[in-house]
């Protein structure tokens, strides 16, 4: 009941935010994207919430710009469960702020409270989960498919390494935000603050990766044709249908090094366009 709930929910979703015009293209994509087995068939086996806190965001996502006064209300209702499933999807609250809708993000900020904190009233005791949330942080896990996984798995666990790591995740969480207020919203600015949900939490698993059906629908709705745009595509495709070809246990670090990949001419396409736009603006 449970994929059930999430497969009915995830077809809405992707009507909603690809909304091509055709049921053809719609199913297709949604079937390649449950039939994935490096990525969506690890997160179906583990039945993990961030399916449900991707599929919440993507509805939120797609419902945000809605002419619907309702819509964008749920908009926000949405994004804000997402957070309250995982936390970190809620510096997405940040792409409301960007375009100074600064009325929504206050509201949005009050969503995302509710949601974290009101299922609490049905537990036991919140000092047990705060606990709980202490003791995860500090077990020292680190996925194959986080930039924690990989550093740490080369170079060992030390103080040098993870000082590399936390810098990193820190370059890549500014360098998103960035993005995103210097060029607005769009595919790759979406892509790169995607990779603030999918890899730089040191227990991040493959199947957080599904996080990334999101700015591949929006690239699919936005792509241009330019050049590079195939090479986009090819890469998306691989990291969605490749199957696992690294020795046992590596599955994470394929997905991870596709993916570190995509971001990497992602954030220089956007550099470029950026030193453009400033020299035209100049």
């Amino acid at each position: 009941m449970y994929l059930l709930l999430f497969a009915w929910l995830f077809m809405i979703a992707v009507h909603v935010y690809y909304n091509s015009g055709s049921f053809v293209k719609e199913s297709a994509l949604t079937a390649i994207f449950f039939f994935s087995c490096l990525v969506w068939g690890f997160a179906f086996e583990r039945g993990n919430l961030v399916l449900y806190a991707m599929v919440f965001l993507m509805i939120g996502l797609a419902l945000r710009d809605s002419s619907n006064k309702a819509f964008r209300e749920l908009s926000l209702v949405m994004v804000a469960v997402s957070a309250g499933f995982k936390l970190y999807p809620a510096l997405f609250g940040f792409l409301w702020i960007a375009e100074k809708r600064y009325k929504e993000a206050a509201r949005l900020v009050v969503y995302g409270l509710a949601s974290f904190f009101v299922p609490f009233l049905f537990v036991d005791s919140f000092t047990n989960y705060l606990r709980t949330f202490v003791q995860y942080l500090d077990k020292k896990m680190y996925s194959h498919a986080s930039v924690w996984g990989v550093v740490i798995g080369m170079f060992g666990d030390n103080r040098y390494t993870q000082t590399v790591c936390r810098v990193f995740v820190i370059a890549v969480i500014l360098w998103a935000l960035y993005a995103v207020f210097a060029d607005g919203i769009n595919w790759k600015t979406l892509t790169l603050l995607m990779a603030t949900q999918t890899m730089i939490i040191p227990e991040q698993y493959v199947y957080t990766y599904v996080f990334i059906a999101i700015p591949l629908i929006c690239f699919l709705k936005e792509t241009c044709r330019r050049r590079i745009d195939y090479l986009y595509a090819v890469l998306f495709a691989a990291l969605f249908t490749m199957p696992p070809v690294i020795k046992e246990g590596w599955r994470g670090r394929q997905t991870f090094w596709i993916w570190m990949l995509i971001l990497a001419i992602v954030s220089v396409d956007e550099i470029v366009f950026l030193i453009r736009k400033r020299r035209m603006k100049a």
